[in-house]
């Protein structure tokens, strides 16, 4: 019989000494690594280099698989960063437009009051006016007496 030498991990070692209760340690081992060699039912333990290749190349493309993904989620995060700046610089020009609006609605509303002010001093006026223009053209008491009609009636 050959002896061989193995490194295990604590954790292992505390599991396999669990396991192993009473029985000599070297003939547990032994039974240990039997038992794994039929459960694998004698197939070559060593990995064959097509099944090496076969997996660094489903690696491989798994890798690239994941770098065109990064690329693309960098891409979609510039392009929202892009957006984003396109949104606030939007956002400012309309605030700008908004304070312009409001400046100009102010200015409408100054210039209604003053029309509305100038409306109410010229109707006032033209009330003034009209009633001075009708004693004005009223004839007078003597020509109503000699003509004989009614001062509205005079031009006739």
């Amino acid at each position: 019989m050959q002896t061989i030498s193995i490194r295990l991990d604590d954790n292992l070692i505390t599991k396999i000494e669990e396991l192993r209760g009473s029985e000599h340690k070297s003939d547990f081992y032994r039974k240990l690594i039997e038992h794994a060699l039929n459960t694998f039912e004698h197939k070559d333990l060593r990995t064959d280099d097509k099944v090496i290749a076969s997996d660094c190349s489903a690696f491989k493309a798994k890798a690239e698989s994941l770098e065109e993904l990064i690329k693309s989620k960098d891409l979609t995060i510039q392009t929202l960063e892009n957006k984003d700046k396109v949104i606030a610089s939007d956002c400012a020009l309309l605030q700008v437009k908004n304070e312009s609006m409001e400046n100009l609605m102010k200015s409408k509303d100054l210039t209604i009051k003053t029309l509305e002010n100038e409306i109410g001093f010229l109707i006032q006026d033209h009330t003034r006016i009209s009633g001075q223009l009708d004693r004005l053209l009223m004839p007078s008491k003597e020509e109503q007496k000699e003509k004989g009609k009614k001062w509205f009636e005079f031009w006739k």
